[in-house]
């Protein structure tokens, strides 16, 4: 093989397979994992996320949320890479069908709103406590009524684009 041809199977190879799988990224007072993540032929990164609903019907109903959910990879994968990603996908298990979306600076800084309006609520305080010992003794969500007690982060976000505009204070 000539070293062309080796470099654009190396290229090939690294657009059709994952370089991370099940990645967990933490950024801006936000922890993900993104199911597998590309690298594009243009040098950005693509974010994938698996998704096992029922129906396509399923899917439909949680588009807006899955937008969201992979544009918050988006935005902790270019922290983490110093890379942009402005494409993301969904893969549908049930019928290997993918959905993808294009993620804008703007969609990046609306969730990082979205994380400032949900931290600064959480500031004023947890919801009132259900007096139900039995009820909180086996709800799945007893330990995080805790953790939001104690952690108290509620720093607007500052967000540093990758394309050299100016940084973005959120908040």
């Amino acid at each position: 093989l000539t070293q062309k041809s080796k470099s654009n199977f190396t290229k090939a190879v690294s657009m059709a397979l994952p370089f991370a799988i099940e990645k967990k990224l933490a950024a801006y007072n936000i922890v993900g994992r993104v199911d597998c993540i590309y690298k594009a032929s243009d040098g950005s990164i693509i974010a994938e996320d698996l998704k096992s609903h029922a129906t396509r019907f399923d899917s439909l109903i949680h588009q807006d949320s899955h937008k969201i959910q992979l544009t918050a990879y988006a935005v902790l994968l270019e922290r983490e890479y110093q890379l942009p990603v402005n494409s993301a996908r969904i893969l549908y298990t049930k019928d290997l069908t993918y959905e993808n979306f294009k993620i804008s600076k703007k969609d990046k800084i609306r969730v990082l709103e979205m994380k400032d309006e949900l931290q600064s609520i959480l500031a004023e305080g947890l919801p009132p406590i259900i007096d139900d010992p039995l009820k909180c003794k086996h709800c799945y969500k007893r330990n995080l009524c805790k953790k939001i007690a104690d952690d108290n982060a509620t720093i607007p976000t500052e967000y540093i684009s990758l394309d050299g505009d100016q940084n973005w204070h959120i908040g």
